[in-house]
C-alpha cells in the first residue's frame, strides 16, 4: 500500500517544491526594508463586531498553524510619511504553513510590499478627495498598504478583501500601528477564523508591537459594531458583494493570473455604488501585460450602461530599496 501512495503524492510534492523555489527566487530578489522581528503566540478570542466571512468553517480550517510564525514590522515611505507595516518574517515558514494546511497551491507573494502597492498608496495620499469621507474597498488587499493609506487620507471606512486570512490579520495590525484608537473587527477575525489562537500568542504580539491587548479583545472590551476597518475573507471568483457597496475600490497586483481577469472585470462594477463610484488599480508594466490588455478589452466591450469606463492610465516609475519598477496606474468610473 505504501508503494501505491508515493506515486499519488509525487505530483503534489513536485508542485510544492516548484512553488517554493519560484516564490523564494522572486521574493529574494524583491523589495525589503529594515525590520524588527516580533514573535507571536495566539489565543481563542472573545466577542466582537459582525462582518461576513465566506465559508467560515472551511476558512478557519485553512487558517490554522500560525501560532509559531514570526511577524515583523517594516517601514515603508508613502508620500513622505513613514508607515509601519506588519508582515511575515520568513517566507519559507509561510510555505510550510500552507503545506500543513493542505493548500498546495498557496503563494506567499502577498508577504511583501511591492512597488504597485506604494504607487497606489501614494495616489490616495496625494489625492485624498478620492477616498475622503467615503466607503472604500481594498480588493485583494495583501498587506493592506493601500487601504491603510485610504484611512489616513480620511476614508469613512475601509473593507479589506483577501482570500488569505493571515494577510488580513497583518492588515488590521498595520491599521492599529498607524492609527491611534483605530476600530477594527480584529477580534471577530480571531474568533471566527483563527480559532486555535492562544492568549499567550496575542499577548506577546501586543507586547512586541506596543499595542494594547484590548486590540485583540483580551481586555473584555466590546468591539464597535461598525469599525473604521473591516477584514473579510473573500473569494472574488464567487462574485459576491456581501451586501457591501463602495464609492471607491482600490486594487493592486491582482492581474497576475489569467484565469482571474474575466472574474475581476465582471466583479468591479458590482462592488461600486450605483450611479457613482471609481476604481483605482495599479499593475506592474512588464509582468503580465497581456492580462492587463485583456482586462481593458473586457471593460471596453462591456455594453452594460452600468459598466466601467477607463478614465486615465499613467505610467509611473517607483523606486524601492534602490530598485526601480515601472507601474501602470489606471482609474475607472461607472458609466
Amino acid at each position: 500500500m505504501a508503494v501505491a501512495i508515493f506515486p499519488l503524492l509525487a505530483p503534489a510534492i513536485a508542485s510544492i517544491i516548484k512553488t517554493r523555489t519560484r516564490c523564494l527566487s522572486v521574493l529574494s530578489k524583491s523589495y525589503f526594508s529594515s525590520t524588527s522581528s516580533i514573535l507571536c503566540h495566539a489565543r481563542s478570542p472573545s466577542s466582537s463586531s459582525s462582518v461576513p466571512v465566506s465559508s467560515s468553517s472551511s476558512v478557519s480550517a485553512n487558517a490554522r498553524g500560525i501560532n509559531h510564525l514570526e511577524l515583523e514590522q517594516t517601514q515603508v515611505r508613502v508620500n513622505g510619511r513613514e508607515l509601519a507595516v506588519v508582515q511575515p518574517r520568513d517566507i519559507d515558514a509561510v510555505l510550510d504553513m500552507y503545506i500543513k494546511q493542505g493548500k498546495l497551491d498557496g503563494d506567499p507573494y502577498w508577504c511583501r510590499i511591492w512597488p504597485s502597492a506604494i504607487v497606489l498608496a501614494e495616489e490616495v495620499m496625494k489625492n485624498p478627495q478620492l477616498v475622503a469621507n467615503l466607503d472604500v474597498c481594498d480588493l485583494g488587499s495583501g498587506l493592506g498598504l493601500a487601504g491603510v493609506s485610504a484611512l489616513l487620507a480620511g476614508a469613512k471606512q475601509v473593507v479589506f478583501y483577501d482570500q488569505e486570512p493571515l494577510a488580513l490579520f497583518c492588515s488590521l495590525l498595520t491599521v492599529h500601528l498607524n492609527i491611534a484608537h483605530a476600530s477594527t473587527n480584529l477580534s471577530y477575525l480571531l474568533e471566527h477564523v483563527f480559532v486555535d489562537c492562544t492568549s499567550d500568542y496575542l499577548e506577546s504580539l501586543a507586547y512586541g508591537l506596543s499595542l494594547s491587548p484590548q486590540v485583540f479583545g483580551l481586555g473584555g472590551i466590546q468591539a464597535k459594531s461598525n469599525p473604521m476597518a473591516k477584514a473579510v475573507v473573500y473569494d472574488w471568483s464567487k462574485k459576491q458583494t456581501n451586501g457591501l457597496y463602495f464609492s471607491t475600490v482600490l486594487a493592486c497586483d491582482i492581474l497576475y493570473e489569467k484565469a482571474s481577469v474575466a472574474q475581476i472585470a465582471g466583479l468591479l462594477p458590482c462592488l461600486l455604488q450605483s450611479g457613482s463610484g471609481k476604481v483605482l488599480m495599479t499593475d506592474p508594466t512588464h509582468r503580465t501585460p497581456q492580462n492587463r490588455e485583456q482586462l481593458l478589452d473586457l471593460i471596453k466591450s462591456d455594453s452594460d450602461s452600468k459598466g466601467l469606463a477607463l478614465e486615465r492610465m499613467d505610467s509611473i516609475k517607483q523606486e524601492l530599496n534602490n530598485k526601480i519598477e515601472e507601474v501602470v496606474l489606471m482609474q475607472f468610473h461607472l458609466n
